[in-house]
C-alpha cells in the first residue's frame, strides 16, 4: 500500500508543477483547495477551510510526512469504465442557468488538475468557451447573452455521454 501512496504523492506534486506552469500566481493553498475532492462544499469534515491549512497539508505532502494517497484516489473517481483525461466544465449564464460540456485533457488524471484546467479555459480558451455556449444556446433556442467566466468550474468524470467538442493538453 505504501507504493500506491507514494505514487499518489508524486502525482500530486506533478499536478502542482503543471498548475504552476500554467498559472505562476497560484499558491499552494489555492492549488490544494481547488483540487481537494468536495472542496466547493465548506461544511464537510476533513476538507480545507482556509488556504493556510491547505498549504500546510501540501507542505507535509512535499516533505513526505503525508502522502495524500486517499485524497488523490478520491479525486480520480476510480471505477469501471474510468477514462483518463475526461473532464467536464460548467459555466453560469447571465440568466442564472448552467451550461456544461465534456472535454478531454491530455496529461490530466485527477481533481488536482482542476486548477490548471480552469485557468487554461478562463484565460487562454475563453473564445472557444463563448463559441460553445453560443452554439448550445442557438441549438436550444435560448436568447444570446453574456456568460460569467469566473463561475467556470471543472471536474473529472467517469464517462462521456455527449460528443467531446474540445481537446486540450496540460
Amino acid at each position: 500500500m505504501a507504493d500506491r501512496n507514494d505514487q499518489a504523492r508524486l502525482r500530486i506534486l506533478q499536478a502542482y508543477e503543471r498548475a504552476r506552469a500554467v498559472d505562476p500566481s497560484i499558491t499552494q493553498g489555492q492549488f490544494m483547495r481547488a483540487g481537494a475532492p468536495g472542496s466547493r462544499v465548506t461544511n464537510l469534515a476533513g476538507k480545507f477551510r482556509t488556504d493556510d491549512s491547505a498549504a500546510r497539508y501540501f507542505r507535509k505532502i512535499r516533505s513526505g510526512e503525508r502522502t495524500g494517497g486517499t485524497m488523490y484516489r478520491q479525486g480520480t473517481e476510480e471505477g469501471p469504465g474510468r477514462m483518463v483525461g475526461l473532464f467536464q466544465f460548467k459555466i453560469r449564464t447571465d440568466d442564472g442557468r448552467f451550461i456544461s460540456q465534456n472535454i478531454t485533457v491530455a496529461g490530466a488524471v485527477s481533481s488536482f488538475d482542476n486548477a490548471a484546467i480552469e485557468y487554461e479555459l478562463k484565460r487562454n480558451r475563453r473564445d472557444r468557451i463563448e463559441a460553445m455556449v453560443a452554439a448550445y444556446r442557438e441549438r436550444y433556442g435560448q436568447e444570446h447573452g453574456d456568460i460569467d467566466i469566473d463561475s467556470l468550474e471543472a471536474r473529472p468524470i467517469h464517462h462521456q455521454r455527449k460528443p467531446i467538442r474540445m481537446r486540450l493538453a496540460l
